[in-house]
């Protein structure tokens, strides 16, 4: 409608604004507001920056409310285009006017953390915080803004953690009800230090009563990351469990790759504190799921091994080899279990093809750690194998040690340079 009203302005008045009367100039400018008003929510930024620079041109500029609104709006469609230095420049403008919107400093601190100037931009955060101290909307986002800054060079020296702490318990006692808040503040602890508050904080979430919190899967699987990340995959497990029982009640509206990742981690939770039996059935559940996942193969390999089911890893390997046929570790692990059960004979196979897979790496990392690699390499499939002594052996073709020689060679020649040049 703003924009119906600014053409049929712009149909019925003089061409230019100088050539209108007071009363008409008014209409005008405040037509040219509501239209860059009308752009930025129509998502027509470039349009709306324009809009936006042409009514401040307009007598609405002396007017401090209107110049404080399109100040703002020019400041944050700014932003949104990525012009910075224009959006703080617009946002200080706007402050000066009146600083007591906290949209404003929240803006202004999302405008100086894009450049990296970290202090100011907690600064403004904070302001906008201590603006707005009963909403938890804008307590929980100080804190997402006071963890994002600490990532930050020029961050490290902020009192941003324990600031993320008392925002996120203030916005708890707001609204104890929201689950993610409780997942946040176990962030915010463990960005301060805390790793026990933090334990706390999710077992708090954990021990609910069914319905007291607004718990979503994404909460419980967030949840189950730090408890994995502070070593306690027993109650990763039991987040998990809850996020699997939230997808049941999806039913068929969940996508089988969601229900397969939460089954994937809950394997590796199970993995974690022991439980061998149930990360193998967790496992296969993943699978059943997306039976495409190298990553999943690559997980029940370690359980079986975990379990002493050498043929079973063997068959998961084969698996997990036609999903990824120039994984050169695939083979490798093939080499070892059938060293291991006393298959030599195919085991040497394997070390052919994980030599010949070996030397076709992506020349990537530093020049160091590719000669540490091929020496480890080199000399985790000899020892296994026992390359010298299978020289003597009847099944032991001498040409076919080729590949497994040759990575030796390229090692020493490595270790030569690298010791020559010390670089």
């Amino acid at each position: 409608s703003a924009h119906s009203l600014f053409c049929h302005l712009r149909s019925v008045l003089p061409g230019q604004p100088v050539d209108l009367t007071s009363s008409q100039a008014e209409t005008y400018a405040e037509a040219v507001a509501l239209y860059a008003d009308a752009l930025q929510r129509a998502g027509r930024l470039e349009q709306a920056i324009l809009a936006y620079r042409q009514a401040l041109n307009t007598r609405l500029s002396n007017h401090p409310t209107w110049r404080y609104a399109l100040s703002f709006g020019l400041g944050r469609v700014a932003l949104a285009l990525g012009q910075h230095e224009t959006a703080i420049a617009a946002l200080l403008e706007a402050g000066q006017l009146e600083a007591s919107d906290p949209a404003l400093h929240q803006a202004l601190a999302v405008a100086y953390a894009s450049l990296d100037l970290a202090t100011d931009a907690y600064q403004a955060a904070a302001e906008a915080a201590r603006l707005d101290q009963d909403n938890p909307e804008t307590q929980a986002w100080f804190a997402s803004q006071c963890l994002a800054l600490m990532e930050k060079p020029s961050g490290r020296g902020l009192p941003a953690p324990q600031a993320a702490v008392r925002a996120l318990e203030r916005a708890i006692e707001l609204a104890p009800q929201r689950a993610g808040l409780f997942v946040q503040l176990a962030k915010a602890h463990l960005a301060a230090g805390e790793p026990q508050p933090a334990l706390a904080s999710l077992d708090k979430l954990l021990a609910a009563p069914d319905g007291e919190l607004q718990s979503t899967m994404d909460d419980l699987e967030q949840a189950a990351c730090i408890y994995r990340t502070i070593q306690a995959p027993a109650q990763a497990a039991v987040a998990l469990l809850q996020a699997l029982h939230l997808a049941e009640a999806e039913g068929p509206n969940l996508p089988p790759a969601l229900r397969a990742g939460l089954t994937y981690q809950l394997s590796q939770a199970y993995f974690e504190s022991g439980n061998l039996p149930l990360s193998l059935e967790a496992i296969d559940q993943s699978l059943a799921l997306a039976p495409g996942s190298l990553e999943a193969c690559r997980q029940k390999v370690q359980i079986q091994l975990g379990l002493r089911d050498l043929p079973g890893a063997l068959v998961t390997l084969a698996l997990a080899e036609s999903l990824s046929p120039q994984a050169w570790d695939l083979p490798l692990q093939k080499g070892l279990i059938l060293t291991a059960s006393n298959n030599l004979a195919n085991a040497f196979i394997e070390t052919q093809r994980t030599a010949t897979l070996a030397q076709a790496l992506p020349e990537t990392g530093s020049y160091a750690d590719r000669v540490a690699f091929i020496n480890w390499l080199a000399n985790t499939l000899t020892q296994a194998l026992g390359t010298e002594p299978a020289i003597q052996n009847p099944i032991a073709d001498p040409g076919k040690l080729t590949p497994v020689l040759r990575l030796y060679q390229a090692c020493q020649q490595a270790e030569i340079a690298f010791q020559s040049t010390g670089n």
